[in-house]
C-alpha cells in the first residue's frame, strides 16, 4: 500500500474537513461506515451507516449501533475518513442530534 493508502485507509477519496456535508458516508479506520448528519465548526455528528463494525478514532473504539455520535474535528480526522458515497439524511437520523443539542451535549 502506498503512502496515500497508509494515511487515508486506502481507496475512496480523502476529503478536507471544510468540504464535509450532511449525507456524506465515510469509511473510517477499522472498516465501519459513518454517515454525517450535521456539520459544525467544532466537529461532525454521525450515525452508523449500516455496518456495525467498531470505529477507531482518537485512540478509542466506538460501536455505533445506529446511535448519534458527536465527534470533534480532531477525533473525526484521526479516524482517517474516506468518502464512500452520498445519500439523503433521513429525519429519524437527526433524533439523536436534536437530543444532544437540547441537552447542551459535548464532543468525543
Amino acid at each position: 500500500m502506498g503512502l496515500f493508502g497508509k494515511l487515508f485507509g486506502g481507496g475512496g477519496t480523502a476529503m478536507p474537513f471544510e468540504d464535509i456535508e450532511p449525507g456524506m458516508v465515510f469509511k473510517v479506520r477499522g472498516g465501519g461506515l459513518s454517515k454525517v448528519v450535521k456539520v459544525e465548526p467544532e466537529g461532525v455528528h454521525v450515525v452508523d451507516a449500516g455496518e456495525s463494525k467498531p470505529i477507531e478514532a482518537g485512540g478509542m473504539s466506538f460501536s455505533m449501533g445506529g446511535m448519534h455520535m458527536p465527534m470533534s474535528r480532531r477525533t473525526w480526522e484521526s479516524g482517517r475518513p474516506v468518502l464512500e458515497r452520498t445519500e439523503p439524511v433521513e429525519e429519524h437520523e437527526l433524533e439523536g442530534y436534536e437530543i444532544w443539542r437540547s441537552d447542551g451535549g459535548g464532543w468525543f
